[in-house]
Formats: structure tokens, sequence, C-alpha cells
């Protein structure tokens, strides 16, 4: 079993009864807490349970079916265990990246859809882990926080590996896998015949309940609101987006029923990125990066934050806007790498974002909800 299995919490091994004359059990895990994203070991047969979010509320659905994965071949079943709530995948071995598995009613209605990460990758390892003091008016505020030394989805820590999945802010799931590194934007989907999966563009409909339900049942597509409330997904009104503020667990500090990480962790905070903060005690050390050491726009590749005796790269990985089309990826005049936080600013339809650019470093710039950016998760 890999490390990854080992040390998640949700992860429970199962008995093989084959010595003993029991029947021998199918699963090399069971996941028995419920959460939005399920690590999963390559070369495995993984049972989830099937779960509204991290809720104790059992999705109600007949099948199961894989909606897309990033590399082709890597889930190779996938199973609907309607009458145990759960699901099975079974991925290829030697293979690792990122699949969205969805169950749906008997019409064939997506009734909530999971990630499923394929990695090797044990979040626990390597975590970048902060301590520090802020004083603002003379009062004085302490900050901890662990996050994972990558962004969700993420094959690796340096380059493309490094830029992981975006998302639409307060979502459970990811819209779709990393960009490219020459900022040519969307990387390729599959569906199980290894036909592509294309992400679409539509405005949802105005009431907020009704945004988010129709969002859950279409995952591939990337919702805007039309220009009455910045392009928001949620809602064109901007008195109902602000009952939207804790979607992402930005009021409670939880993990709510839309955090689209793992059990056990929870969507970044805007003060969790602090670390580019001079006014911060103690002050981190860190640094800009650029392709081949030339510090030109096109050449921004993103910041390592120096901690733990190690670097921790936060790339320039680009954005998807309102209007579905890419933009501000690396190779591109204006690279930034923005990182949503679970910080929401509903009065205004937008919520809080790590913020770099060649010029610049920001813990929290204002970026409408429908924006599709990488997230970073930290420890409850």
């Amino acid at each position: 079993m890999s490390l990854a299995l080992m040390a998640c919490a949700a992860l429970v091994a199962c008995k093989d009864n084959g010595g003993d004359g029991g029947a021998k059990n199918p699963y090399n895990a069971d996941i028995t807490t419920p959460a939005n994203c399920y690590i999963v070991a390559p070369g495995s047969v993984t049972r989830f349970v099937a779960n509204i979010g991290n809720t104790a509320e059992k999705a109600q659905f007949a099948t199961a079916e894989l909606t897309w994965q990033d590399a082709q071949g890597l889930i190779t079943k996938v199973e609907g265990q309607a009458a145990n709530g759960a699901v099975v995948v079974t991925t290829a071995a030697g293979a690792q990246g990122n699949a969205l598995v969805s169950v749906k009613d008997a019409d064939g209605k997506v009734v909530w859809s999971y990630h499923v990460w394929v990695t090797n990758y044990n979040p626990e390892t390597d975590a970048l882990t902060m301590s520090f003091s802020k004083t603002i008016d003379e009062v004085t505020t302490d900050y901890s926080f662990t996050m994972m030394d990558r962004h969700l989805g993420a094959m690796g820590t340096e380059g493309e590996a490094a830029h992981g999945l975006h998302y639409n802010w307060g979502r459970p799931t990811p819209l779709f896998a990393a960009a490219a590194t020459d900022g040519s934007g969307y990387k390729a989907l599959f569906d199980m015949e290894g036909d592509t999966v294309k992400v679409a563009l539509q405005a949802p409909v105005e009431d907020v309940a009704n945004c988010v339900t129709t969002a859950i049942a279409n995952p591939t597509t990337q919702y805007n609101g039309g220009s009455e409330c910045n392009f928001s997904w949620l809602s064109r009104d901007y008195a109902k987006t602000a009952e939207c503020d804790d979607m992402w667990g930005g009021v409670s500090s939880t993990q709510t029923k839309y955090d689209p990480c793992p059990a056990g962790w929870r969507v970044a905070p805007y003060n969790a990125y602090r670390f580019a903060d001079s006014s911060i005690t103690p002050v981190f050390e860190w640094e800009k990066v650029y392709k081949d050491g030339e510090v030109a726009n096109g050449n921004f590749l993103g910041i390592n934050v120096k901690a733990n005796g190690k670097s921790y790269y936060f790339p320039a990985a680009g954005e998807s806007g309102p209007n579905g089309k890419w933009g501000s990826g690396i190779g591109t005049t204006w690279p930034n790498g923005k990182v949503w936080s679970c910080v929401s600013d509903g009065a205004n339809c937008r919520a809080w974002a790590m913020t770099m650019t060649p010029s610049s470093v920001s813990h929290a710039g204002g970026t409408t909800y429908s924006y599709a950016l990488p997230v970073r998760c930290v420890k409850l």
C-alpha cells in the first residue's frame, strides 16, 4: 500500500480472509470518511462512500460513471454500488492523474460528483508549516497553518506538474486539469473510451439556489452570471450572492459540503498566504522564479516560499475567465498565479485569491466567482 493510503485517516485497510477460509476482499482500500476529493493509489481497486460532500447524507443514485480523466487509461473501471452507497474505482498500474466520477439517478441526471486524485502523494509529507503574528491597529493575531506542498490535483511540485486543477469558487469539484507551461491553455480531458471531453460555458438561472443545483448537475460547465453581478456564477443578485459566503468555510473555518479538499483538509483562508506580507512576524523568505533566469514578464513562472528548510513552489498557472477563455498563463505577456482562498466577499460578488504577477504578490486580491483558479488545502 502507498504512503498516501497509509497516512490518510480516511482510508481503512480491508482484511484479507483468504488464508483462513474466508472470501478474499476485492478492495485494496475502503475510504469511509466522506469528502469531495478522494486520494487513490495507482494500480488499485478502491471503494469510497458516495455522500453529499462531507455530510452524512447519502447520495441517492442509480449508476456511477467516469465523467473525465486527464490521462487516457487512468481509470479502467467505475462501479456504482447504490445499495451500499458507495463507488468502486479501478486505476491503472503506474499511472497518475485526476478523474471526475459522477453518480446519477435513474433518469441520468448527475446527483453528485467526486474528484479522484490518483497519486502516490502523501499530503502529510513535506507540508508547508507556518506560524506568524500580524498586528493591525495595535491588535496582534497569531496564525498557524499546515498547507499542502502542491495545488489540489497536482502531480508534482515543479513545472507543469505543479499546476493542479482549476475550480469556480464555491464549487465542490474541478472543471479541468492543469494548463501547459507554454500558456496554450487547457489540458485535454478524456472519457473512458479515450474521446475528449470539453468544458462548456453557459449562463445559469438567476436564482441562487437553482444556480448551485444546476452546477452540481452539470460538472463540466463553467458558469457565469452575466454582467449584472461581475460575472458571478452564483447569482445576478448581490444580496443573494452574499448568502453564499460560507460555501468553502470562509465564515465557519470548517470543511463544508462544497469544499473540494480531501477529508481532514480545507481550502486555505487568505491569511495562509501572508508569506509575502513584510509586516508579519517572523517574515518569510521568498523569491520570484523566472525561466532560465531571465527577468522578463513572459518568463515569470511563479514564486518559491522558503520554510522548513526547503522551498515551496507556487506556479503562475494562469486562469480561465468568465467568458470561458484561457488567459494569463506562463509564456503570456503578463503571467499570473492566482490561487483561491475560502474567504468570500459576497457583497461584491467576488472571493479573495492569493495573486502574484511579475511585479507584485498579494495574499488577497478580489476575483469574481466565475474565474477558474487552482486551490491549495490546509489541515483542519
